[in-house]
């Protein structure tokens, strides 16, 4: 299937999966499995979680074709909905575990798998470190910010869409983390750049 994902493809590969083309489904997969994948360990930090809320996403996608609204940009809606599975599914653990707490919701804690790709572009070992120590001081919803417009490519609609924030939030929580990360590094004697966790 020659798609090209852009907003214009998106809504092509949407209505041929609304169509009931297997072919549709297949592209969603094979576009974008790897991604929904790294993000749900982050965020339930379980492979085994990750792997089950795709399969169920991907399942429910395909069984409720016909009743869905249009979607312009799978991404953003996959990642969504991978978040909410997970979040149930943390839910649920949680209340098996402790029946009598009055679960509030959950706040998976977003964290860098060793710091999986922006350590790797650090130079040496000792920049490496400063780059953990800065990454630490983040808040849990930056360091989710950071990963899904550095390493995701979301812009700030798509990732007010999968966090349930308002576009003005994401911009402020972004600017936070930009601004913490450029202060501890300069702290630290390295000058920060944006273009360094890209």
């Amino acid at each position: 299937m020659n798609v090209v994902r852009t907003n214009e493809g998106d809504y092509k590969v949407w209505i041929d999966l609304k169509n009931g083309n297997r072919e549709a489904l297949e592209y969603i997969i094979n576009q974008y499995y790897s991604d929904l994948y790294f993000y749900g360990v982050k965020l339930s930090k379980k492979p085994e979680i990750s792997e089950d809320c795709i399969q169920e996403v991907l399942i429910t996608l395909w069984e409720k074709r016909n009743s869905l609204n249009t979607v312009y940009n799978l991404k953003s809606y996959l990642f969504k909905s991978l978040k909410r599975r997970i979040i149930r599914v943390l839910s649920a653990q949680k209340k098996e575990e402790a029946q009598q707490e009055n679960l509030r919701g959950v706040s998976a804690e977003f964290s860098f798998s060793t710091e999986d790709k922006m350590i790797g572009q650090q130079e040496t070992l000792e920049n490496q470190q400063k780059l953990i120590t800065a990454l630490s001081k983040l808040s849990n919803r930056q360091k989710e910010i950071v990963y899904l417009k550095y390493y995701q490519g979301l812009n700030y609609d798509e990732i007010a869409e999968v966090m349930l924030l308002k576009r003005q939030s994401v911009h402020n929580l972004l600017q936070e983390a930009v601004k913490s990360l450029r202060k501890n590094f300069f702290c630290l004697g390295y000058q920060f750049s944006i273009e360094k966790i890209r």
